[in-house]
């Protein structure tokens, strides 16, 4: 299969230049500044998402220059977090191995610390104290999770009391001089300061409420007082980093050169310039206190980004292209260069909309997925129609709505993923039928069609599968494994399916950063990761994907934030 990027859309790209250090890094995701001028820096090799697997990473140290004096993978450690010890050591610990490594600056170990002894659940971050401690974070999945104090030669001095129903999954941490932790828990969208006995004393961001207004996070990744008492967020998927002073006033700190996208880092250093993990532009940038860059290593790729996690996107055929831009909290329409905002009256503002689809007579539906309602919008902007509740046969909320279309007798086909529900319901929310719900059958689906035949084809995601149901019987197909002359694909997490008019399957394999063609007999015809002719060539986390003709295909690569034109032949 031959393809050619026909059009890319949300991204403008820094200039192109002979810098080789743009191969270097993969996703860099904590940095920290040596005494000696040096950098540490933390790099995934595969993406980490906040509740994801493990994934492989290293931890480099690198010169001024961009000499790199140090790599753990070469000391047979394939999956190193590492932090600097305040006596010139590196400590790295070895995920896999339930161990941290201590090794002197030219690389001898010192001593290994075995953690099995503290945790079951698999060590994720090490963060080296000022008082010669480590902090050493367990994570399997939210609220599955251990936080542990240890000194140097592995003793334990503290561990987090209880399993608080206040915490998700925590990440960043610092110990501060009153002995309290800064803490980022990434599930909650939150920073916590916490005293040892776990007792929340400051909180910044509203558990479980993602939003991009100053007094929010989502996904948030780190947090770092410097020593004027300033707090630093990055605030990743708002693709910010939020500084919070001792009297509470809020300020970015922003490069003057580009946009940042997912910075997962940020700590402002005794010269009071800032270190920042530009994650998503692969790259670690040193700013001075006006956003000038002073220092870099790897090259931003991008300069603007004008799409945050787009959802799903629709063709109407003719080049137009309607998409759910999700964490700008909007649907824009593209016709030909003109880019505009689908209207919605006011005080009807979205949140965190997954999905928007056109209906024949010229409206919008929409998935608003935290606002936990349908909507259909006018042309002008006129909310038609609003559903929150389903009858079943109580009065249900609805949770976090993925998916809706508008089907042939007037219902709506909807999945409502947080309550693991496919539903037919019209807008005063009589369900005509159910899949899932309290069955479990479902677990976490993001996608539903019905077929021709009157069965509905749904993306199970949390199954990592694609199922076939008759609603009625409820028999049920259920399709994980594809095949090619060639290969063996397996899904994971696989986040839309839907079939072509021509019977094509098309399925974003998110978790594989993919996208397949398949039949309904689990034949796959081509699959789709590399991306030719652009400067970032590859797809991360796909969310949807349509044929748009025999050889064209349109793509939402949900962590590249932008949308993808190819053609193949």
């Amino acid at each position: 299969m031959d393809w050619s990027l026909v059009r890319e859309t949300g991204v403008e790209y820094a200039p192109r230049t002979g810098n080789t250090q743009t191969a270097l890094l993969h996703f860099p995701v904590y940095a920290q500044a040596a005494k000696d001028g040096s950098c540490l820096i933390v790099d995934e090799l595969g993406y980490e998402h906040p509740t994801g697997d493990h994934t492989r990473s290293r931890t480099l140290l690198v010169s001024r220059s961009g000499d790199v004096l140090f790599e753990s993978t070469k000391y047979g450690v394939s999956d190193g977090f590492g932090c600097l010890t305040d006596d010139g050591h590196i400590a790295i610990l070895s995920r896999s191995r339930w161990e941290i490594l201590v090794l002197s600056a030219n690389g001898s170990i010192v001593r290994k610390l075995g953690l099995w002894n503290f945790s079951k659940r698999l060590p994720r971050f090490v963060f080296c104290t000022k008082r010669q401690t480590l902090l050493v974070s367990f994570l399997d999945n939210v609220g599955m999770f251990d936080v542990i104090e240890i000194d140097q030669n592995g003793n334990l001095l503290w561990f987090l009391p209880g399993r608080p129903k206040d915490y998700g999954y925590p990440v960043g941490m610092q110990l501060l001089e009153n002995n309290n932790i800064l803490l980022i828990d990434a599930a909650y969208h939150n920073a916590l300061e916490i005293n040892r006995n776990g007792v929340i004393v400051w909180q910044w961001g509203e558990r479980r409420q993602p939003a991009a207004d100053n007094r929010h996070l989502s996904s948030p990744r780190s947090i770092q007082q410097s020593g004027n008492g300033t707090r630093l967020i990055s605030d990743a998927s708002n693709h910010r980093i939020l500084a919070i002073s001792r009297h509470q006033d809020i300020s970015e700190v922003t490069p003057l050169s580009h946009d940042l996208c997912d910075p997962m880092y940020a700590e402002q250093l005794g010269n009071g310039h800032y270190l920042i993990c530009d994650t998503g532009n692969t790259c670690v940038l040193e700013l001075d206190q006006s956003g000038e860059i002073v220092w870099q290593y790897g090259r931003a790729k991008r300069i603007k980004r004008n799409f945050s996690f787009p959802r799903s996107i629709e063709s109407d055929g003719n080049g137009s292209l309607l998409i759910a831009d999700t964490a700008h909290n909007r649907v824009v329409n593209i016709a030909g260069t003109r880019v505009s905002d689908w209207p919605v009256e006011a005080g009807e503002n979205l949140f965190w909309p997954r999905c928007a689809r056109r209906t024949a007579n010229g409206t919008v539906l929409i998935a608003d997925g935290l606002n936990s309602r349908i909507l259909e919008v006018a042309a002008d902007g006129k909310v038609l129609h609003r559903l929150t509740h389903l009858r079943l046969p109580e009065e249900t909320p609805l949770g976090d709505p993925h998916d809706v279309r508008l089907l042939p007798d007037g219902n709506l086909l909807l999945v409502d993923s947080s309550n693991d529900l496919v539903v037919s319901t019209d807008w005063l929310g009589h369900v005509s039928w159910m899949i899932g719900g309290d069955s479990n059958i479902l677990k976490d689906p993001h996608s539903a069609q019905i077929l021709d035949d009157g069965r509905v084809l749904i993306c199970d995601s949390g199954h990592d599968r694609i199922i076939i149901v008759e609603p009625n019987t409820m028999a049920m197909e259920s399709k994980s494994d594809f095949f090619s002359d060639t290969g063996f694909y397996r899904l994971n997490f696989p986040r839309f399916a839907e079939v072509s008019r021509e019977g094509i399957l098309l399925i974003a394999d998110t978790g594989n950063s993919r996208i397949l063609a398949t039949n309904l007999f689990q034949e796959v015809f081509w699959e789709l990761s590399c991306i030719p002719e652009s400067p970032i060539p590859y797809l991360r986390y796909p969310r949807w994907a349509q044929l748009i003709n025999h050889n064209e295909v349109i793509v939402s690569d949900h962590f590249n934030h932008r949308v993808l034109h190819l053609a193949f032949s």
